[in-house]
């Protein structure tokens, strides 16, 4: 079809209508030489030996002498054959130019249209090669988004998807968190091809050896000081809320520095201290049943208030009909609704109590023999209880004491007055301490001595004399005692000039 329609394009389609032309040219010129005088037609059978094309195989061809005939003058029997033949080709020729001249209609805007059309190819084509381009550029290339803000991270995950990488510069930034992209370069919205390397800044977050003012915390809340922490950066700093019934919620309770060579003013943004701010009372739902715990063990109750952070004030009293260890009362009945923090007090036995006597009633034998308790008997001298008598005893009467209790009791019975028997020759004057101990200060009595020395032939030491004796003393008494020093003269050979000894309380007896 191409090849056809080639025919009509450019010159070539000049060159036809050129030939169209020169065939009715020729068609005239054959139409005005056939109206000229023709020469004589050739018989019939002459024609048709002549026309038919069985006359021309030798076999039919009349047996002349056809060399000789020819050379005749006047006979030009192969003349006839030529124009015919040359007419029959020159007919032929015009008829196919003719019948082409025939087919071929001339239209006028066939260049406007052939013009047209290769207008809209170039059209077509432009667009073809530019949506390639397109494509191509499309899958080769790809717009840089806003990274600014965003994390290194984030950046890299799409990077890894579009075949871009990052050449990360750190820097300090306090406005920027750790990883957070503060540059890029190409600017977003860019269009990069893939394979490139995108250079950002990411943010190393807070220099954290710049130094940091303190505000003054008690001034601010514990909103205003969190804005002040962020801020400012300060990781290092911690904001703590507890519980604080005095101090009012979300105020300033105390601050703290972990190392002592920190101070206010000293403060770097790395330091660590701790900021303490109140939650108020701390208060708690009341959705915890209280079970009945009547007659149970103390582990179930330390098991519930276990589990449900309840605590128990635990009381305790001795009982009759509940064993040791057990629970007697609760302080809130069995199906109350009660709040972490509310009081819940639980009583337990502490068995069979056992009831201090009074032992006034008592003698020292019979306060011995009473049972369940370990009586201490002590016996004191008294000036107002007569012998035999209780003077006091450790526990009240009506005590009661447990297993759990110690049941042991001091009793300090009368020994009336104290008496003062004779002791000369009896003692010397190293047992006098001793016995004056023992009988009368260790008892309450405070009967004291003071001694005189004597020359007497009695033996050296002895007790010979007695200011008092053989009697009942009051509970204040001083006594005189007499020891012999075995000769007329007192003489110490360790000391031969001193005077003799006296005891405390007593005077210095002369020579």
């Amino acid at each position: 079809m191409s090849d056809f329609l080639s025919k009509f394009s450019g010159d070539k389609y000049n060159e036809l209508l050129e030939e169209d032309q020169k065939i009715k040219k020729d068609q005239a010129e054959d139409s005005s030489s056939a109206k000229s005088p023709q020469p004589d037609p050739l018989p019939d059978e002459r024609a048709d030996s002549l026309l038919s094309p069985e006359a021309s195989t030798p076999r039919n061809r009349p047996k002349t002498s056809s060399f000789s005939d020819r050379d005749e003058p006047g006979v030009a029997p192969e003349t006839p054959k030529a124009k015919i033949s040359a007419n029959r080709e020159g007919s032929s020729r015009n008829s196919s130019r003719r019948s082409t001249a025939e087919d071929t209609v001339k239209d006028p805007s066939y260049q406007e249209k052939q013009r047209r059309q290769w207008i809209l190819a170039a059209i077509v084509g432009a667009i073809l090669l530019a949506l390639i381009f397109f494509i191509w550029y499309q899958f080769s290339h790809v717009s840089l988004p806003e990274f600014e803000g965003k994390s290194l991270s984030e950046a890299r995950v799409w990077g890894a998807k579009n075949k871009i990488d990052f050449n990360p510069t750190l820097v300090f930034s306090k406005d920027y968190g750790e990883n957070q992209i503060l540059q890029q370069d190409p600017a977003a919205k860019k269009n990069v091809a893939k394979g490139s390397t995108i250079e950002v800044q990411v943010s190393k977050g807070a220099d954290p050896d710049e130094l940091i003012s303190l505000p003054d915390f008690d001034t601010l809340d514990y909103q205003e000081a969190q804005n002040w922490v962020e801020k400012e950066k300060a990781k290092g700093l911690s904001l703590i809320l507890q519980y604080d019934s005095e101090v009012p919620r979300f105020r300033f309770i105390k601050m703290e520095f972990r190392s002592p060579d920190v101070s206010m003013d000293s403060y770097r943004r790395k330091d660590v201290a701790i900021v303490y701010y109140s939650r108020g009372e701390e208060q708690f739902e009341k959705n915890i049943s209280v079970p009945s715990f009547t007659g149970k063990a103390k582990s179930d109750v330390d098991s519930w208030a276990s589990s449900n952070g309840v605590k128990v004030n635990y009381k305790e009293s001795t009982s009759t009909t509940v064993d040791q260890g057990f629970v007697i009362t609760q302080s809130l009945s069995s199906g109350t609704k009660i709040a972490r923090n509310d009081p819940f007090d639980v009583t337990l036995s502490l068995g069979k109590a056992v009831l201090v006597p009074n032992y006034a009633a008592y003698s020292a034998e019979e306060a011995s023999q009473v049972p369940g308790l370990s009586p201490l008997i002590v016996s004191r001298y008294s000036d107002f209880i007569p012998y035999g008598g209780l003077i006091s005893q450790s526990l009240s009467p009506g005590t009661e004491l447990t297993d759990k209790d110690d049941k042991s009791i001091k009793l300090v019975y009368s020994l009336g007055l104290p008496y003062l028997e004779d002791l000369r020759g009896k003692m010397n004057e190293g047992e006098l301490q001793k016995y004056f101990f023992d009988t009368f200060q260790s008892k309450g009595a405070n009967v004291t001595y003071y001694v005189e020395y004597v020359s007497s032939n009695d033996v050296k030491g002895t007790l010979i004399g007695m200011s008092s004796y053989n009697r009942i003393l009051p509970l204040q008494f001083h006594v005189r005692l007499t020891i012999s020093l075995g000769n007329e003269n007192y003489y110490d050979p360790q000391n031969p000039d001193s005077p003799p000894p006296t005891v405390p309380g007593g005077n210095r007896p002369g020579k």
